[in-house]
């Protein structure tokens, strides 16, 4: 099945390469967070991220940090679910 837009960003956020995420990709995906169904697809991608191996470290370290950004400007019903 397709991925839906929603999740595309976060993967696209949370990828292997040497750079991002980009501000303007952490704020949409904040954006998106006060959707509740989006809220939950941000959140699956995370914590697919978070239990990739060591060796996909850079997956892991981006998965934080779109983390981090969510709790300090995603929405509150988001930030509880993540908790």
């Amino acid at each position: 099945k397709p991925y839906s837009l929603t999740e595309r960003k976060a993967r696209a956020a949370t990828h292997n390469q040497p750079w991002g995420p980009t501000g303007s990709e952490l704020a949409r995906l904040s954006e998106l967070s006060f959707s509740p169904a989006d809220c939950a697809t941000i959140l699956h991608v995370v914590d697919l991220r978070l239990s990739y191996p060591p060796k996909k470290w850079r997956n892991v370290y981006k998965g934080l940090t779109l983390l981090e950004y969510l709790l300090r400007h995603g929405s509150e019903p988001c930030v509880a679910r993540a908790r």
